[in-house]
């Protein structure tokens, strides 16, 4: 879900497309996630865009583009844009699922459990899709833009490299090693653990093919996999994966497209709601369910207001003078920690006005030099990039947490809940930062090898 992406755009050779006017090369460097976060572009000459129809783009509105984005490092004639905050944001987003999980797992086990939202893991998880959507929509449309085409091999090599060797290892976790090696990690977790091998065949091989969210739809069918079941956000970002680059190509109809996926999601959650609220019998009810189950957890909808925000950006709309304004970045913030903070469900809609306030907040973070607030910092940056390994590691680290701290301390004590939370966010910090630079890393190293865009730690 978090990645780091560093694109070579050879300008000016027959392969460079819309980009040969130029004669020189441009390195693009994004950092994406659930996990993608930190863009920076940077160019030796200036870049190619936004292109009018004609093919023509003048100097002045090449500089423009530059001074708009976002803040602007010049070194000698190189030209610098960085998106900021943004793996702050990761970071916060990170957070918000293991604050949930932590008070969730306290509750498994009989603990007092005074966390009041059931909202804030299912939030931070829509912040880390819309997020996806934005970054990765960006990097798509660069690339489209300057060599006019995709290439598919390149963008599904990254999202391998960058993806599957956590997600299996996760896997391997659940449903090998922990039940063979530490089986008392599985007592107390309301039977989840006896129930691993019913279906067993079935779950890993809906594991395994990046499909864990359809079977989270049918509760009622399969059994949650322990330290296994938050992988359905991966499983739901590998889909988007498979779709998206093929819908960037559709380039100038980009819009459109995004916002009838918008309206396709919004009128199928709002008619299958008000189906099920009828009299219909039992069988029909659960087969609205799964439904309803699978579009929440699949949230395609949430990743393209990501994207219609990267488009306003890349195309450097007139809208932005509007979004941009500081009356709307303070009513923005005060409405969003207020829903939050007040568990504002909105059933009939699913997420999709948390998803446009996220995608608001991200286009001030990341594109607007008079934004209210700033999450730059060495400590936030680097959680964001640790973010991936945070997110997948966390679930067994707060079981290993708890019991740690409840054989050493009496359970209910208010010693005892703040020992829970250190110890749970230490451990996962330490692993997810372990993973990061010794397995992670290696890994991340390798997607320099594909062309024309390549991702990994080269990105900073």
């Amino acid at each position: 879900m978090a990645d780091h992406a560093t694109a070579t755009l050879p300008m000016g050779t027959p392969q460079s497309g819309r980009a040969a006017r130029c004669g020189t090369q441009a390195v693009i460097r994004i950092a994406f996630s659930p996990p993608a976060t930190l863009a920076t572009l940077t160019t030796e000459s200036p870049a190619e865009y936004p292109r009018h129809r004609s093919g023509r783009t003048s100097t002045a509105t090449v500089e423009r583009l530059f001074q708009s984005i976002a803040p602007m490092t010049r070194v000698g004639s190189s030209k610098t844009i960085f998106f900021p905050n943004l793996n702050g944001v990761r970071a916060i987003a990170a957070m918000m699922v293991v604050i949930h999980h932590v008070e969730q797992t306290k509750a498994m086990f009989a603990l007092p459990s005074s966390y009041r939202s059931s909202l804030l893991g299912e939030l931070g998880v829509t912040l880390f899709f819309v997020l996806s959507g934005f970054l990765i929509t960006y990097l798509l449309l660069v690339e489209k833009h300057d060599l006019g085409t995709i290439s598919l091999r390149a963008f599904y090599a990254r999202r391998i490299l960058r993806i599957w060797p956590l997600y299996y290892l996760i896997i391997v976790l659940a449903f090998f090693i922990v039940p063979t090696f530490f089986p008392t990690l599985l007592i107390g977790m309301r039977g989840l653990g006896e129930q691993l091998h019913k279906d067993f065949g079935t779950k890993l091989a809906m594991h395994i093919f990046f499909v864990p969210n359809v079977m989270l739809a049918m509760p009622l069918k399969y059994s949650l996999v322990p330290f296994a079941s938050h992988l359905w956000s991966v499983g739901a970002e590998e889909q988007f994966y498979l779709i998206w680059p093929l819908l960037i190509t559709s380039f100038y109809r980009l819009p459109a497209i995004l916002v009838s996926i918008v309206g396709f999601f919004l009128c199928l959650h709002s008619l299958l709601t008000t189906v099920r609220s009828a009299s219909l019998d039992d069988r029909t009810r659960m087969a609205i369910d799964v439904v309803t189950n699978y579009l929440s957890m699949t949230r395609i909808d949430c990743m393209a207001i990501g994207g219609l925000a990267a488009w306003l950006i890349f195309t450097q709309s007139p809208l932005l003078n509007v979004l941009y304004s500081k009356p709307l970045q303070l009513v923005l913030y005060l409405v969003t920690i207020t829903m939050i903070y007040r568990d504002v469900p909105i059933s009939f809609v699913g997420y999709l006005p948390y998803a446009i306030l996220f995608a608001l907040i991200i286009l001030n973070l990341a594109g607007n030099q008079r934004t209210i607030l700033t999450l730059n910092s060495t400590p936030l940056d680097y959680a964001g990039k640790v973010s991936y390994g945070l997110y997948m590691y966390h679930p067994l680290m707060i079981v290993i947490a708890i019991r740690f701290v409840g054989s050493h301390m009496a359970r209910y004590s208010a010693t005892a809940n703040i020992m829970f939370y250190a110890c749970s966010i230490g451990l996962a910090g330490v692993v997810s930062v372990l993973s990061y630079e010794l397995f992670e890393k290696p890994c991340l190293r390798l997607k320099s090898r594909f062309s024309p865009i390549t991702t990994g730690d080269n990105a900073h």
